[in-house]
């Protein structure tokens, strides 16, 4: 009887996945994702977005919900007992992330705004040396999907993680992650934060272009009203300005140097040796 019961309740979610999906064929709904390592001046780059009148922005989200706090119901079913879940159960949970990303949008939607998805993109790149986000490829059978990805040169990414203790690679390895993430991306706008904390005016209505999102002035001012996104890791105060870089080690410096991973960002990105 208990196992006739679950057999309805996943059809009953079956169905209403399958309804949801044709109403997005009719009104396809279109959600941007922010992609960025760790440590790389994502997390200022977000909250100035997120001063928009006409966004609506999560922070750090991801499917597996794999760096969240284990307060929830689905993360801990998932971490408790995930090798005993079977595939199509695993699915099903992927599935109910969708609906509650659909419940996000809807909720844009009717306050005017545009849903903006910032990626805990640090998880899959970084931890787990994959080369695709999974964030974005759950996204896509539901959503049009609209990707941004910010970068900073890697030098100063590696320092500031390994101060957090949020990397065990080496400096190619860092490199390789930076690297699979802008190749996971093709045609994506990319934005550097070396020109966002040069240009923060500039740079943040590109942004704002890229994501539809209508630009508003004094963002600046509007920073302390953003409280509920997570990532204050490194960055303190509101003025946006660039900082004194840091110094590598000699060692550092030769691993990067000596990285065809880092060779090939240099020219990507236009760093400065």
């Amino acid at each position: 009887m208990n196992q006739r019961s679950f057999s309805l309740d996943l059809v009953a979610l079956r169905l209403g996945d399958l309804v949801r999906r044709l109403v997005g064929l009719v009104a396809p709904r279109r959600v941007v994702t922010l992609h960025h390592l760790a440590c790389s001046g994502g997390t200022i780059m977000t909250k100035c977005l997120a001063t928009m009148p006409g966004a609506l922005v999560l922070s750090e989200i991801h499917p597996e919900r794999a760096a969240q706090p284990a307060f929830h119901a689905l993360s801990q079913l998932q971490r408790g007992y995930g090798d005993l879940l079977k595939p199509r159960y695993q699915r099903l949970i992927r599935g109910h992330f969708r609906r509650e990303i659909v419940l996000a949008h809807g909720t844009a939607r009717s306050l005017g705004r545009q849903l903006i998805v910032r990626d805990h993109t640090h998880v899959d790149f970084a931890w787990r040396r994959a080369r695709r986000s999974a964030l974005f490829d759950t996204l896509l059978g539901e959503f049009r999907v609209t990707p941004i990805v910010t970068v900073r040169d890697p030098r100063e990414v590696w320092l500031s993680l390994r101060r957090e203790g949020w990397f065990d690679g080496t400096p190619d390895d860092l490199c390789q992650a930076q690297l699979a993430l802008l190749d996971a991306f093709p045609g994506a706008p990319v934005f550097r934060y070396e020109d966002f904390t040069s240009d923060p005016l500039g740079v943040m209505r590109a942004i704002c272009d890229a994501a539809s999102v209508p630009y508003v002035e004094g963002f600046e001012e509007r920073l302390s009203a953003v409280t509920h996104l997570t990532g204050d890791s490194g960055r303190k105060g509101e003025t946006i300005e660039a900082r004194q870089p840091k110094l590598l080690s000699e060692g550092d410096r030769l691993a990067f140097e000596s990285s065809a991973a880092f060779n090939t960002l240099v020219e990507r990105q236009g760093l400065i040796l």
